[in-house]
């Protein structure tokens, strides 16, 4: 978040949305960005229920995909120009705040005006939040500066009159991993954010008991009334962004002939994979074999940890383990990695080993490919895994060649395969890296879709 009172620069509003967007990744996806380093338009894909028209006997036609475009102001202090797009299937909603336009697209129509702190993925979590049909993310003053469809208000007034436990439409509310509740607990009439929180388990624990009624049929509400609701709101502290540790360049043993295939002089960074991760690795992309699933590609995402020497200027990364997406779509020359395999892949993590940091993802360029950061690689990378310590492993298991690669850029350097020692049976590495401190120099970001494709080089 921005403390300062001046507005964020679009470099702050790129960083920040990176930085936190993998928190949301089962109901926000940023699908598309313009070209320019910082961007000035994002377009995201909603997965929240709302509504989409009004049906003659007054019940609603719902869907749960909007596809929502924001661009960037010339003045930070004025609020981004939002749109609605109507195509492949998504429809405008219907929404008090959002206003018809050409083509079928609606423009969304702002009930506040915008303050410093608020990031670009605030604003989008706060219009998700408004498409629920969130009473406390509606003006229903009917003040024409922020009303974009009357119709729809005058809809939402009515039903909400009748049945008001029937909003939010969605009940599965998205909750912040920012804190909710402003700096001063008590301009909520709270003098503590434990019993901010103490409200919230509150909240959390009451489930409605509502009946239902002819109206509530007739409405199509009752399903939704009569389902549970979750915690509204949850507070918690942002936690302390990744950084890597500061030390030297480690003594290891590495398998000579599984060095990466550099290509480039002058190279400062390394990455060194352990036999850990290299029997993920090789387990999941079936290395020097041929088989139905390595034939097109794979992926998935490299944890470990990364370190800094100053003396070199350069960032040691060690890979302990790879997430494989198995769920993933692919073909040849295509691996898509949407939201939910994306979830499906951080459940693991977070199951089996919470202790391991996402340093990077992996993918195979598989038959007759190169290996090579392509223009869809690097779209990846510097959507993704921006940082300067971030890498990006790309395999080919059927030639038996691999690169590394690193930061926002995707500069190649070097990669090792390291030998497992026979007195080290659990093959960590914090033997070798004991001399690293735990001063800290860089930050973390998360990502979110993987998306690539490669040209079809017949190499």
């Amino acid at each position: 978040m921005n403390e300062s009172n001046t507005y964020p620069t679009p470099e702050q509003v790129y960083r920040e949305l990176l930085r936190n967007i993998g928190n949301y990744m089962d109901r926000v996806r940023l699908v598309a960005l313009d070209s320019g380093i910082p961007p000035k338009e994002y377009t995201f894909e909603l997965n929240i229920k709302s509504i989409a028209d009004i049906r003659s006997d007054y019940s609603p036609l719902e869907k749960d995909k909007w596809l929502l475009k924001v661009r960037l102001p010339r003045r930070a202090e004025t609020t981004p120009d939002c749109e609605f797009l109507s195509k492949g299937g998504f429809m405008k909603p219907f929404h008090p705040h959002v206003k018809p336009t050409f083509m079928g697209k609606g423009s969304w129509i702002d009930y506040k005006k915008p303050e410093p702190d608020e990031t670009l993925l605030d604003l989008v979590l706060r219009i998700c939040r408004s498409l629920q049909f969130d009473p406390n993310y509606i003006d229903t003053s009917l003040d024409t500066k922020h009303i974009g469809n009357e119709k729809a208000l005058i809809w939402f007034k009515t039903i909400h009159e009748k049945s008001p436990d029937s909003f939010p439409r969605d009940k599965n509310v998205i909750e912040p991993v920012y804190q909710i509740l402003p700096q001063s607990p008590s301009e909520h009439g709270l003098e503590t954010l434990d019993q901010a929180e103490a409200i919230n388990d509150k909240a959390a624990s009451e489930t409605p008991n509502i009946q239902s009624s002819s109206d509530d049929e007739n409405l199509a509400l009752k399903d939704e009334i009569n389902a549970p609701l979750k915690k509204k709101f949850s507070i918690s502290l942002a936690t302390e962004p990744y950084r890597p540790k500061r030390g030297t360049k480690p003594n290891l043993t590495i398998e000579e002939e599984l060095n990466s295939d550099v290509r480039a002089t002058g190279l400062r960074n390394e990455l060194y994979v352990l036999t850990s991760a290299r029997e993920d690795l090789f387990n999941h992309i079936d290395w020097t074999a041929k088989s139905p699933e390595n034939l097109v590609e794979q992926g998935g995402l490299l944890l470990g940890e990364v370190y800094f020497d100053e003396a070199s200027n350069a960032h040691i990364g060690v890979v302990e383990r790879a997430i494989a997406a198995k769920s993933a779509e692919s073909s040849a020359t295509h691996l898509s990695l949407s939201h939910n395999v994306w979830r499906e892949m951080t459940e693991k993590i977070d199951e089996e080993m919470p202790d391991k940091q996402i340093i990077g993802w992996y993918h195979t360029h598989p038959n007759r490919l190169d290996v090579y950061m392509s223009e869809a690689d690097l779209n990846t990378q510097r959507m993704m895994f921006p940082n300067d310590w971030q890498f990006a492993v790309i395999l080919n298991p059927h030639r038996r060649i691999w690169r590394s690669f690193i930061g926002y850029s995707g500069v190649e350097c070097q990669g090792f395969f390291v030998k497992k020692r026979e007195d080290d049976s659990t093959n960590s590495f914090d033997q070798e890296a004991s001399s690293y401190s735990e001063d800290v120099t860089e930050e973390y970001d998360t990502s979110e879709n993987i998306e690539e494709e490669n040209p079809n080089t017949d190499l």
